[in-house]
């Protein structure tokens, strides 16, 4: 071959070569508000742990990754129909584990957060439980962890959990005293809240607790092969730690102590 022709082409013989041979998509990623883990920046484009995640996993995988925004409750239940193929910062279920197969990316626990005037007399589960006018917030369709789940299972049976959107509506909620706690992870305050938050106390009522944030990928619209290769590529980024590098970049050091990863 002519020299001149194979320089012309041996960038194109190296892109093919290090693309996958098969193709990987198009799946559709189900983001909710959560934080750090994914909000609109100031510009109203999507940003944050899960979206930098999951362009890691594309550019890695050569899979096909499209995103949409919905709510938790509404992204569980587009996954049953089939609008939604992949989720992340998911906590894994015995019902939602019918409907896809996890790998977790990271391990934390909710902490509960409430007025610095109420902790006065309430710093316990039992001690809220004595007071039948106190009322908990809570973001329909999240899972907060074995002991706090069974917790609020209780709470409902009483008419005192209070549901709302998502994370920004609970906090509303919680500041004009429609609700005197709410739970939530150390990592979903921003630097923006410091100006309320000195009202406020964040308190660990669920040390047991250890809660997984997982990928969730569907076990009927993604095909086998492309699930496996998805995993694969997570396991290798949380290796090499890229997967560290992320969380670090949006939470800063002091909320990565909140933070375990697998190993």
């Amino acid at each position: 071959m002519h020299a001149a022709l194979l320089l012309a082409l041996t960038p194109l013989l190296l892109a093919a070569l290090a693309s996958p041979a098969q193709a990987c998509g198009p799946y559709k990623v189900g983001y909710f508000s959560f934080g750090p883990f994914f909000h609109l920046n100031g510009e109203g484009k999507p940003a944050g742990i899960d979206v930098d995640l999951v362009a890691a996993l594309a550019q890695r995988s050569g899979c096909l990754l499209e995103g949409q925004m919905e709510s938790r409750v509404r992204t569980w239940a587009l996954m049953e129909r089939g609008g939604v193929d992949i989720t992340l910062s998911a906590i894994p279920t015995p019902e939602r584990k019918r409907l896809a197969e996890f790998t977790p990316y990271a391990r934390s626990r909710n902490h509960v957060l409430l007025p610095r005037t109420l902790t006065q007399r309430i710093d316990s589960v039992d001690e809220f439980n004595a007071d039948a006018a106190l009322r908990v917030g809570v973001v329909r369709g999240y899972r907060h962890g074995p002991m706090l789940d069974a917790w609020l299972d209780g709470l409902r049976r009483q008419g005192r959990v209070y549901e709302v959107a998502d994370f920004d509506a609970l906090l509303r909620v919680l500041r004009a005293g429609r609700v005197e706690l709410v739970l939530m992870h150390p990592m979903n305050l921003r630097p923006s809240d410091g100006s309320w938050m000195g009202e406020f106390s964040l308190r660990d009522w669920a040390p047991q607790d250890d809660v997984p944030s997982a990928m969730a990928i569907s076990r009927r619209r993604v095909d086998p092969a492309d699930r496996a290769r998805l995993q694969r590529t997570l396991q290798e980024l949380l290796q090499e730690g890229e997967v560290e590098r992320i969380l670090a970049r949006h939470l800063g050091e002091e909320m990565m102590r909140q933070v375990r990863l697998p190993r």
